[in-house]
Formats: structure tokens, C-alpha cells, sequence
């Protein structure tokens, strides 16, 4: 039985998005026979529900403890995700492991690894070139979106359902939030009675401003939940979902649901003109009050516009099948494989 150790961190400055794609790794991975391990920092790890971590010290001052876990565990396949580690951290942290596989959506350092994850929209061609030492083969594009199986199942459970169907307005800037915007976007919102949709606000695990999210919906009369468990049904669920830049917004072209996307860190920019391209979402570049008061006007016109709602439910499906984790999971168990059998002849 193979083992992989993941190395990812999460919390109320960066968000989940990195827990959240390793999570759904690591279960493609299982689902074919691996065991799965997450090293991460002591503020990561309630944020990693049922699994159990491995206690590391932050950064590359990790990289050692890293390597003693990988050995003690006799790691085949280390998994780094996490924009603060590059290839120094590769090396130092490797140890016996046979394979290195990173998770890069930024490309902006250096890398020493097997195998890179790119799981946002394709890049220019040679965008990459001198990244990697060794030459690591790259996995890139939406197939290998890492999103969580109940995705995908929804996907598939719920078909091509008519947008009009549902009956309300999602929400949700993610698993902490970090530009504090949810509550600015709360606080600008049209009434139900003028849209025709129920409003529910989800607070996530990590959002500092929890309780005076709570409070400000509650004195508008509108739902809130905090940390759902069953997140992804209640997207699946929606007439029309806001959100922030990120993995999420893949989860909603897969599910097929209409998007208003606000982009709220660098990183989320590329994903958000993609989104913007395919006609799947409409995309804010920034959190100013302006982009604000464009989100409540863009609910204000989506909300009775039927056919626009459908054809952004459309292209999002076309743009994003829900399939990347287990492609990328097959892909590195194959390498892994053959590796072991070249290790033997």
C-alpha cells in the first residue's frame, strides 16, 4: 500500500483553498489504495476534520521535521502545497520519499519535483520552462481542477437542471475570508422582496468575524450558516452563488451554477478572467466599495434574468467536469508504479 504525506497550511490570513485541494487529493488517492498523511502547522490543523495531523514548524524552517516524517512513515509521495515553499524546501524535505508532487497555481519560484499540479486555466505556452529541475512533467489546465468527489457526484446527481428551479442567493467568500468582505457585500445587498430570492449567508471555519457576521444578518432577518458540512449541496442547491476567486468557483462551474465572482487576492485573478471568458461568471477585479455596490446591481439584474442564468450555468459545466483529482491521482499512482518496478528489474 503506497503512502503520501501532504504538506499544506490553512487559516483566517490565506484561507483553506490549500487544505481543501489536498483533502481532495488525498481522497482520489485512497480511493486507490493509498494512505494519506497532512503535516502541517499547529493553527492548520482543526481545519482538517476527521484527519489527523502531523505537527510541523511553519515554513521552510519545516523542512526537517518534513524529512523525519517522510522516513518514520516510509513516504513513497510528497505533496507540498503552499505558496511560501519552493524548491529548497523540495530538496531538504524529500528524504527517502520516491516521488515529489507540488501544487502551483502561482508559478513564481522555483521548483525540484516530479510532478507539477498547474489546476488552474492553461497558461501561455512555456510559461514554466527552467521552473523544475530535472524536468518535471506538468499536469495543467481545469482537468486537473482538485475538487472534492461530492462535486462530482452532485454534478452527476443533479444533471442539467433548470437555474429558475432554485429560489435563492448563496453567499459564501470562502473559508476565512481574509478582505473582510462578506459583511460589506451583506450590508449593500437588495431586500429578498426585490429579487425574489432567499438570501443565506455562509461564514466559514476560519473567519475571524464570525459573530458580528451572525449579528448583521440577523438584523436584516436572512439565514446564516456557519462552517456547513453540507456546503457543496446548498451550492448545488442555489438560483446564484457570490463568492470569492479560488477553488470555489470551479466547484460552481462544475455544479453548473451561476457565478458573481469577487477577486480578493492576486492569486484568484487568473481563475476570475477565466470564469469571465466562458461566460460562466461575472467577475469583479477588486473589493473597493464600487465593486460592492456592481455586486448588489449584478444581483439586482441576474435574479430575474432567467436565460442569462442558464447559459452562465452552461458554460460553466462545459468549462470544468469535476474529474481532476482522480486524473491527477491516476497519473501520479501510475509513476509511482513504474518507478517501483524499475527499482526492482
Amino acid at each position: 500500500m503506497p503512502n503520501a504525506l501532504f504538506r499544506c497550511d490553512g487559516g483566517a490570513r490565506i484561507g483553506i483553498g490549500h487544505v481543501t485541494r489536498c483533502g481532495a487529493l488525498a481522497a482520489a488517492l485512497e480511493e486507490r489504495g493509498w494512505r494519506c498523511w497532512f503535516a502541517t502547522t499547529r493553527e492548520t490543523a482543526p481545519l482538517l476534520s476527521a484527519r489527523r495531523a502531523i505537527i510541523v514548524p511553519a515554513g521552510s524552517r519545516g523542512a526537517k521535521a518534513v524529512a523525519r516524517v517522510v522516513s518514520a512513515k516510509q513516504i513513497d509521495c510528497l505533496v507540498v502545497d503552499h505558496y511560501g515553499l519552493d524548491a529548497a524546501f523540495e530538496r531538504a524535505a524529500r528524504a527517502t520519499a520516491r516521488m515529489v508532487v507540488v501544487i502551483d497555481d502561482l508559478g513564481d519560484r522555483p521548483h525540484d519535483c516530479d510532478v507539477i499540479v498547474d489546476p488552474g486555466p492553461l497558461r501561455r505556452v512555456g510559461h514554466r520552462a527552467g521552473r523544475s529541475a530535472g524536468g518535471a512533467r506538468l499536469l495543467s489546465g481545469l482537468r486537473h481542477a482538485l475538487l472534492r468527489q461530492e462535486i462530482a457526484d452532485l454534478r452527476r446527481g443533479h444533471g442539467r437542471r433548470r437555474a429558475e428551479s432554485r429560489g435563492h442567493l448563496l453567499v459564501t467568500m470562502g473559508g476565512a475570508d481574509p478582505a473582510g468582505l462578506s459583511g460589506s457585500i451583506l450590508a449593500a445587498l437588495p431586500a429578498d422582496s426585490e429579487t425574489g430570492l432567499r438570501t443565506v449567508l455562509v461564514v466559514g471555519p476560519a473567519n475571524r468575524q464570525r459573530g458580528k457576521l451572525v449579528g448583521a444578518a440577523a438584523a436584516r432577518g436572512l439565514e446564516v450558516v456557519v462552517d456547513p458540512p453540507d456546503l457543496p449541496r446548498r451550492m448545488a442547491a442555489a438560483s446564484l452563488v457570490i463568492t470569492a476567486g479560488g477553488t470555489t468557483c470551479w466547484e460552481l462551474a462544475c455544479l453548473g451554477v451561476p457565478a458573481i465572482v469577487a477577486v480578493a487576492a492576486e492569486n484568484q485573478r487568473r481563475g476570475a478572467r477565466a470564469m469571465r471568458r466562458a461566460g460562466a461568471g461575472i467577475v469583479f477585479e477588486d473589493t473597493s466599495e464600487r465593486a460592492v455596490r456592481g455586486i448588489a446591481a449584478a444581483v439586482r439584474r441576474l435574479a430575474r434574468d432567467h436565460p442569462r442564468r442558464r447559459r452562465m450555468a452552461s458554460a460553466g459545466r462545459r468549462l470544468v467536469d469535476g474529474r481532476g483529482a482522480a486524473r491527477v491521482a491516476q497519473a501520479v499512482t501510475r509513476m509511482l508504479t513504474a518507478r517501483r518496478e524499475g527499482e526492482r528489474s
